[in-house]
């Protein structure tokens, strides 16, 4: 359960954001909703709960966390 922490911290940034009109701003809730979910399926299905991912969630953790690596060193597009 503690994966959904994430999650929760994005919704508050989504309302937040939402609130003060940064509508550019909405990704990065996002963002933390997407990273809840996908944690929150991978732990669930290591530790014996529904079998959604099968044998590949060491695959996708192991893609989760190349991302982080690299995704900051990416360019910034400007919207």
């Amino acid at each position: 359960m503690w994966t959904l922490i994430p999650g929760f911290v994005g919704i508050g940034t989504l309302f937040a954001n939402s609130i003060k009109g940064n509508w550019g701003e909405l990704r990065e809730g996002v963002r933390l909703l997407f990273i809840s979910a996908l944690l929150f399926a991978i732990f669930s299905a290591v530790t014996g709960g529904p079998n959604l991912l099968g044998q590949w969630w060491p695959i996708l953790l192991i893609m989760l966390g190349i991302y982080f690596i690299i995704s900051p060193k990416l360019p910034k597009t400007n919207r």
